[in-house]
């Protein structure tokens, strides 16, 4: 389930840098300030990145909350500005998904370690490479393909969006599971450390009165 959540948000991230130059075309603009569009996510990404790395530093909020607010996020601001044509809201939008998108990478191996048991963190972190290269090469033939078939790439858009809304309720669903299996095994040992200890004393009482 994990893993499938980083395919959609890999798909719904990486793949809206291929539609923000023909998407801004479509809409009217020229091609300097489509590519401006892309710079604009670069730049704030690198600035969410930075700002994340101190936050989980300093254990601000917990990573999978930062996770799961990217994601419901990202999924909210694609579907409105897939029904906007205003330039100025296209260029804000750019800004908030660079914003939003570099949450996801710094912390993603992170989750992994979190919520994957240890015997399964090396072939994790491998089918991670695998599930995110794969929701990028993807991307670029899917939606051009919807593109194809609606005439628009605001449709393409929306597509995106949702693949953030899947990522959003598996990742939320896999993490509730987690963390019922950890509470679980956690009252298992405290169940047989009580045990345990009861042996113990009784042992204890049986070496006395003997």
């Amino acid at each position: 389930m994990l893993m499938f959540a980083f395919f959609a948000a890999s798909f719904a991230y990486f793949n809206q840098f291929f539609i923000f130059p023909p998407l801004a075309h479509e809409l009217g603009m020229t091609k300097f300030w489509g590519a401006m569009l892309v710079s604009v996510s670069n730049v704030t990404e690198l600035i969410s990145r930075l700002v994340v790395g101190i936050l989980v530093d300093k254990d601000k909020v917990t990573k999978a909350c930062l996770i799961q607010v990217s994601f419901m996020l990202s999924a909210v601001l694609a579907m409105a500005v897939s029904f906007s044509t205003i330039h100025t809201i296209l260029f804000v939008y750019s800004a908030l998904f660079g914003l939003l998108g570099g949450v996801f990478l710094p912390l993603a191996i992170l989750i992994l370690v979190e919520l994957v048991p240890e015997t399964h963190i090396s072939s994790a972190s491998g089918l991670f490479a695998l599930v995110t290269g794969t929701g990028i090469s993807l991307g670029p033939s899917v939606l051009g393909a919807i593109k194809a078939l609606t005439g628009s790439f605001t449709d393409s858009l929306r597509v995106c969006s949702g693949f953030y809304l899947m990522a959003f309720v598996v990742f939320v669903l896999h993490e509730h599971d987690t963390m019922n299996c950890i509470r679980h095994e956690k009252r298992r040992k405290e169940h047989q450390e009580e045990r345990t200890n009861l042996e113990r004393t009784f042992v204890n009482q049986m070496s006395l009165s003997g």
